[in-house]
C-alpha cells in the first residue's frame, strides 16, 4: 500500500512538471480592471499583465490598479505636476513614465513601490539632473535618456544597490565622475549622445560584472591606459561618432573578454589601431569612417573573424598587409580609395566568406587577385571604373553565389569570365555600357543576371543571349523592374528582352502565314512570301542564332509542309464552310512553339499540335453564340498554355488581335451574366457549372490572375472581380485530393492544402503574385513575404502547417534557402550587436531563468527525497515484516515419511477438515498462553 501511494504521489509530480515550467497563454488584448479602457489598452500575455495609458494621471491610475499584480505599466503625456508626487502602493514589476514634463520626483515617490518595482523608465522628460529615487534595493533597471540631464549625482545613485542597467543617453552629461558611485553590480551604461569629453582613469574598475559600455557620439578626443582597467567582464564597447585621435596601446590589456570594439567615425590612423594590446578575444572591429590610408595590422587580432574598413583614405590594398587574417570570414573595405589590388593580397583569407570591394577606384583585376579565397560567397565590385575583366580573374573562387559588379565601365564579358563558377546564382552587371551578352557566354542557368541600364542592342548579337534567358526564365532586372530592356534597334527601343525575343518569332509566323492569303497565289501557292529569305529547298532562312533555340528550330523543320497547301478564296478566318484537312493540319504543325516560348517553358514539340487543334475550333465556333448550341467558342476547348498566351494580350499567329478580342469578350459576358444569374438565385450551380468552366481546366497563371485580382488584357476590372468571387467561393470544392485531371489543385495538393488553411473571407489581396504562384506551383513561398496578419494566422496554426510542408515539391536545401533574407541587389554586410536591442527586460529575462534553475533543481532534490522516503519506508517494512516472523513460536516439525512407503503423496486438500480445525484451536489457545 505505501508502494502504491508513493508511486502515486511520483506520477502526479511529473504529469505536473509542465505546468512548473510551462509558460501562460497569450490572452492578447483583455478588459482593463477599473475603468481604465477610456485611456488604457490591456493584455494578457506569456510574461503577465501589460496596461499601456495614454494621458492620465499616475497616482489615479496606480491607485485604481491597487492589489493587482502589473507586469509592465506605461503612461505616456502624464497628466502631472511637474515634480512628481508620491505614488500609492502598487504591485507593479516595471513603470514607465514617458514624455510627462517631470523636472523632479518628491522624496520617496517611489518608495510604496520599492517591494516589487524592477525597472523604471523616465525618459522623455526635462529632469536637469538626475533624480534621487531614495533606497530602492530591488531597483535592476534605470532609463532616464532624453531628459536635459548635466551630470551624475552621487547621492541619486547611492540607495540602487542593485541596479544592473542604467541609461542615460540624450542628454547633457558632460562630468562622468557621479558614475564611479553606481552599483557595483552593474552590467549595462549607455552614455551614448551627450557632451562627453574626457574620461576619468579607473573610471570602471568597481564594476566587475559591467558587460556593455556605450559612449558613442559623444567628444571624446583620447582613451587613456587605465580607462577601462578593472572591467574584467567588458564584453562589447562603443567608441564611435567621437574625436578619438589616440587610444593607449595598453587600453584594453586589462578586458579579458571584449568581443566586440565599435570605433566608426573617428580620427584614428592604421598605426593606433595596429598598436592595440590585449585584443585577442575581439572577434568584430568596425573601424569604418577614420582616416586610415593603409590597412592596420592584425597581429595582435588573433579572434577577429569581421573586420568593417568602410570610408577611409586606403589607396591600396599591398600583398602582406592581411597575412595576419586568416579567421577573416567578413572583410568590408568599400568607399575607399583603392586602385591597386597587389596579387595574392588575399592569400591568407581562406575563410572569407565575404568581401566588399564597392565604391573604390579599380580599373583592372590581375588574374591572381582573388587567390586564396577558396570559401569565399559574396563578392562585392559595385561602383568602381572597371573597363575590362581576365578571363581567369573568378577563377579561385569556386565557391561564388553572388557577384556584383554594377556601376562599372565594362564595355564587353568574356565567354570564359564564369565558366567553373557552378555555385552562382546571383549577378549584376547593370549600369555598365555593356551592349551585348556574347553566345555561349553562361553555360548553364543563373537565376539572376541583372542587365538593367546599360545600352543593349537587341539586334542578331544579342539573339543568343535573349533566347537563352528566356527559354530558362532568367531574372535580367531586380525585383522592381520587369526586365532589362533594348536600346537600339529602334523598333525594339524600350522593350524587354523576352517581349523581343516574342516578337520576332510572332512576326515571322504571321508574315508566313499572311502570305497564305496573298493575291494571285491560290493555287499551287508558294506558302513563303517574298519578303523571307529562302534556303536551297524555299524554306524561309532562320538565323543560324535562331536556329539553335528548339522551338524556333521546330519551326524551320515544318515550315516545308506548308509550301504546297491550297487555301479558299474568302481566306483563313473567313472560310465558313471550314478549313481543309491538309490546312488545320498544317497550321497544327505550325504555330505552338511560340507558346511554349511565351510562358517560359522549355520547349516540347507535343506542343505544336496541342496548340493548333485549338485553332479549327475557335474558328469554326466562334460566329455561333446561341446558348442552345454546342458550337459555342469554348475556353475549355483550348490547351492551357494557348490559353494563359491569349489572355496575356497575345494572339495565335494568323488571328489578328481584334478577332480573339471579339472572341474572348463573347465568352466571358457569357461567364459573368451566368455568375450574376446564380447569384440572384435564377439558375442552379449545375446550370453554372455548364457554362462557367471549372477551376481545374484554367492554367495557374489565370488563376493567380484571378485570385491577386490582377488585370488581364481580354478582361474589364469587374468582370474579374464577378469571376474571382465565384471561384474564390468554391476554391475548397473544386480540390478533390483524388482527381487526375490536372487542376492546379489536385495537381499540386500542396496548394489546396495550404490554401485550406487561409481563413475564410481573407482578403487574397494581400498576397502578393509571387506568393500566390510559387504556392500554385507546388512551391513553399517565403513567409516573410504574407502579410503580417497571415503569417501570425500560419504560427497559430504551426502544427497543420508543417503538415502541409510535406506534399510541397521543395526539397529541404531549397526550403532552407528561403530562410536568410539575401537582399541581391546589394552585398550584405555585417550588422554589428546593437547594445539599443538590450532592453530593460533582461534581468528579468536573467530573474525568469535564474527561477526556472531554482526550481528545477528544486524538484530534482524533492523527487530525490521522495524516492529515498520510499526507499527508506520499504526497508523499515522489510526489517519490521522478518521481526515479526522471528518472534513468532518455531512449530515442531515431524520428519517426512519414506516415500516407498508411500503409495501417494498427500496434498493440502486431502487433510481431513477435523485435523485442520483441531491444528488451528491448539495454535491459538498457544498465543493465547504466550500473551498471558
Amino acid at each position: 500500500m505505501a508502494r502504491t501511494n508513493l508511486l502515486l504521489l511520483l506520477t502526479l509530480l511529473t504529469t505536473n512538471l509542465p505546468w512548473v515550467y510551462g509558460a501562460a497563454e497569450d490572452k492578447g488584448g483583455v478588459e482593463c480592471p477599473n475603468d481604465l479602457n477610456d485611456f488604457c489598452e490591456c493584455s494578457y500575455g506569456v510574461i503577465g499583465s501589460k496596461i499601456a495609458c495614454q494621458g492620465g494621471n499616475p497616482e489615479d491610475i496606480l491607485r485604481r490598479l491597487a492589489n493587482q499584480y502589473i507586469h509592465w505599466l506605461k503612461i505616456e503625456d502624464c497628466e502631472s505636476s511637474p515634480v512628481l508626487g508620491i505614488l500609492p502602493a502598487a504591485r507593479i514589476r516595471a513603470l514607465e513614465l514617458v514624455k510627462c514634463n517631470l523636472v523632479g520626483v518628491s522624496v520617496g515617490s517611489f518608495a510604496l513601490l520599492g517591494l516589487e518595482l524592477r525597472e523604471l523608465t523616465l525618459s522623455g522628460n526635462k529632469f536637469k539632473t538626475l533624480p534621487n529615487l531614495g533606497n530602492m534595493p530591488k531597483l535592476l533597471s534605470l532609463n532616464v535618456a532624453e531628459n536635459e540631464i548635466a551630470d551624475v549625482d552621487e547621492k541619486a545613485v547611492a540607495g540602487l544597490q542593485q541596479l544592473q542597467q542604467l541609461r542615460l543617453s540624450n542628454n547633457k552629461i558632460g562630468n562622468v565622475k557621479g558614475v564611479e558611485k553606481v552599483s557595483k553590480s552593474l552590467r549595462l551604461i549607455d552614455l551614448s549622445h551627450n557632451h562627453i569629453k574626457t574620461l576619468p582613469d579607473y573610471l570602471f574598475r568597481r564594476f566587475n560584472d559591467l558587460r556593455y559600455v556605450d559612449l558613442s557620439f559623444n567628444e571624446i578626443e583620447r582613451v587613456s591606459s587605465n580607462t577601462f582597467n578593472g572591467a574584467g567582464e567588458l564584453t562589447e564597447l562603443r567608441l564611435s561618432d567621437n574625436s578619438l585621435t589616440d587610444i593607449d596601446g595598453q587600453s584594453f590589456e586589462g578586458n579579458p573578454k571584449l568581443q566586440k570594439l565599435i570605433l566608426r567615425n573617428n580620427g584614428l590612423n592604421e598605426s593606433t589601431f595596429g598598436n592595440l594590446r590585449g585584443v585577442g578575444s575581439i572577434d568584430y572591429a568596425d573601424l569604418s569612417g577614420n582616416k586610415m590610408e593603409k590597412i592596420p595590422s592584425l597581429l595582435h587580432f588573433k579572434n577577429l573573424t569581421t573586420l568593417q574598413l568602410d570610408s577611409n583614405a586606403i589607396g591600396a590594398i599591398e600583398r602582406l598587409s592581411l597575412k595576419h587574417g586568416g579567421n577573416l570570414t567578413k572583410l568590408s573595405l568599400e568607399g575607399n580609395k583603392i586602385s591597386k589590388i597587389d596579387e595574392n593580397s588575399f592569400k591568407t583569407l581562406g575563410n572569407l566568406l565575404t568581401l566588399g570591394l564597392g565604391g573604390n577606384s579599380l580599373t583592372v583585376l590581375g588574374k591572381d587577385t582573388f587567390v586564396g579565397l577558396v570559401k569565399i560567397e559574396k563578392l562585392g565590385l559595385k561602383n568602381n571604373a572597371l573597363r575590362g575583366l581576365h578571363d581567369d580573374v573568378f577563377k579561385p573562387a569556386v565557391g561564388i553565389t553572388a557577384l556584383d559588379l554594377s556601376r562599372n565601365d565594362l564595355l564587353t564579358i568574356s565567354t570564359k569570365l564564369f565558366k567553373g563558377l557552378a555555385k552562382l546564382v546571383y549577378i549584376d552587371l547593370s549600369q555598365n555600357r555593356l551592349s551585348v551578352i556574347e553566345p555561349l557566354t553562361f553555360d548553364r542557368r543563373i537565376a539572376s543576371i541583372h542587365l538593367n541600364a546599360n545600352p543593349l542592342n537587341c539586334g542578331p548579337g544579342m539573339e543568343w543571349f535573349m533566347n537563352w534567358a528566356t527559354g530558362l526564365n532568367v531574372r535580367t532586372a531586380p525585383m522592381s523592374m520587369k526586365e532589362a530592356t533594348c536600346v537600339v534597334p529602334e523598333e525594339f527601343a524600350g522593350k524587354g528582352l523576352r517581349e523581343v525575343v516574342l516578337s520576332k518569332v510572332n512576326n515571322t509566323i504571321t508574315n508566313s502565314l499572311g502570305s497564305l492569303g496573298a493575291t494571285g497565289q491560290r493555287n499551287g501557292l508558294n506558302f513563303f512570301g517574298a519578303g523571307l529569305p529562302h534556303g536551297a529547298a524555299g524554306i524561309p532562312m532562320l538565323t543560324q542564332s535562331i536556329q539553335t533555340v528548339p522551338v524556333l528550330g521546330a519551326l524551320s523543320r515544318i515550315l516545308p509542309g506548308l509550301r504546297d497547301i491550297a487555301v479558299k478564296d474568302s481566306g483563313l478566318l473567313r472560310s465558313n464552310g471550314g478549313s481543309t484537312d491538309k490546312l488545320n493540319s498544317a497550321i497544327e504543325d505550325f504555330a505552338a512553339p511560340l507558346v511554349r516560348m511565351s510562358t517560359g517553358n522549355g520547349p516540347m514539340y507535343y506542343d505544336i499540335e496541342q496548340l493548333v487543334q485549338a485553332i479549327p475550333k475557335i474558328i469554326v465556333h466562334a460566329d455561333d453564340t446561341s446558348e442552345a448550341s454546342q458550337k459555342f467558342f469554348n475556353i475549355s476547348a483550348i490547351p492551357p498554355n494557348v490559353l494563359a498566351h491569349i489572355m496575356k494580350g497575345n494572339t495565335i499567329p494568323g488571328i489578328d488581335k481584334e478577332t480573339m478580342k471579339l472572341f474572348i469578350d463573347k465568352y466571358f459576358s457569357r461567364i459573368v451574366n451566368m455568375i450574376d444569374r446564380l447569384n440572384k438565385g435564377e439558375v442552379t450551380e449545375e446550370d453554372a457549372a455548364k457554362v462557367v468552366p471549372n477551376i481545374k481546366t484554367l492554367p495557374p497563371v489565370i488563376v493567380s490572375s484571378f485570385i491577386n485580382n490582377e488585370g488581364l488584357p481580354m478582361i474589364n476590372e469587374t468582370s474579374i472581380e464577378i469571376i474571382k468571387g465565384y471561384y474564390m467561393n468554391r476554391l475548397s470544392l473544386d480540390d478533390d485530393e483524388g482527381s487526375e485531371d490536372g487542376n492546379i489543385l489536385s495537381s499540386s495538393p500542396f496548394a489546396g492544402k495550404l490554401l485550406k488553411l487561409i481563413p475564410k473571407g481573407y482578403n487574397m489581396k494581400k498576397i502578393s503574385q509571387s506568393v500566390i504562384q510559387e504556392i500554385m506551383n507546388g512551391k513553399v513561398p517565403n513567409f516573410g513575404e504574407l502579410p503580417e496578419d497571415l503569417q501570425e494566422h500560419f504560427k497559430s496554426n504551426s502544427a497543420d502547417l508543417f503538415e502541409v510542408f510535406q506534399y510541397s515539391q521543395t526539397s529541404m536545401e531549397e526550403l532552407m534557402k528561403k530562410l536568410p533574407n539575401f537582399d541581391k541587389s546589394h552585398l550584405n554586410r555585417v550588422k554589428p550587436y546593437d547594445i539599443g536591442e538590450i532592453k530593460a527586460t533582461v534581468p528579468n529575462a536573467e530573474d525568469s531563468q535564474k527561477w526556472n534553475e531554482t526550481v528545477f533543481i528544486g524538484t530534482c532534490v524533492l523527487l530525490i527525497f521522495l524516492l529515498a522516503l520510499g526507499v527508506i519506508y520499504t526497508v523499515y517494512l522489510c526489517m519490521k515484516i522478518r521481526a515479526m516472523r522471528k518472534a513468532l513460536p518455531q512449530k515442531e516439525t515431524i520428519p517426512p515419511p519414506n516415500p516407498r512407503n508411500m503409495s501417494f503423496y498427500p496434498y493440502d486438500s486431502s487433510t481431513p477438515r477435523e485435523q485442520r480445525n483441531s491444528d488451528l484451536r491448539l495454535r491459538t489457545s498457544g498465543d493465547r498462553n504466550r500473551m498471558a
